[in-house]
């Protein structure tokens, strides 16, 4: 049997929040996604104040706390992190891909480009691959 504990601060949770529990799933509300927006924009923060304190223990603590709401966030949106995750690596790679390409066709080595460069050709493969 389940202990009630963690449904008690998850219930904590809703009533801090003034978060209705619903009784059935559905689809979720304007507020409802509003309010797990603030939370990931919360823990944004919260990582961004451990980088300007050079404080690298902390920005791994809250790096994790960043990558565990937006799981919490896909899940609310009845996405698959996973599932996601894999996807943007596809993308990522089949457009790198075509960068190095470009690159190459140009006579160049990617070493020899600087970043303003390289951005230059990744946006143009971007546009160029929109349905990606």
């Amino acid at each position: 049997m389940q202990e009630a504990a963690p449904l008690n601060k998850v219930a904590e949770f809703h009533r801090t929040f003034k978060h209705p529990i619903l009784n059935t799933p559905g689809i979720p509300t304007g507020k409802r996604c509003d309010l797990r927006v603030s939370l990931l924009l919360e823990e944004m923060k919260e990582l961004q104040e451990a980088v300007e304190e050079n404080n690298p223990m902390e920005q791994e603590q809250e790096f994790g706390d960043v990558l565990f709401s937006l799981v919490n966030y896909a899940r609310f949106l009845s996405i698959d992190a996973e599932t996601a995750l894999e996807r943007t690596n596809r993308k990522f790679i089949r457009r790198f891909t075509k960068m190095e390409e470009a690159v190459e066709l140009s006579g160049k080595k990617m070493t020899d480009l600087s970043l303003a460069d390289l951005d230059a050709i990744w946006e143009e493969v971007k546009k160029q691959n929109q349905t990606d």
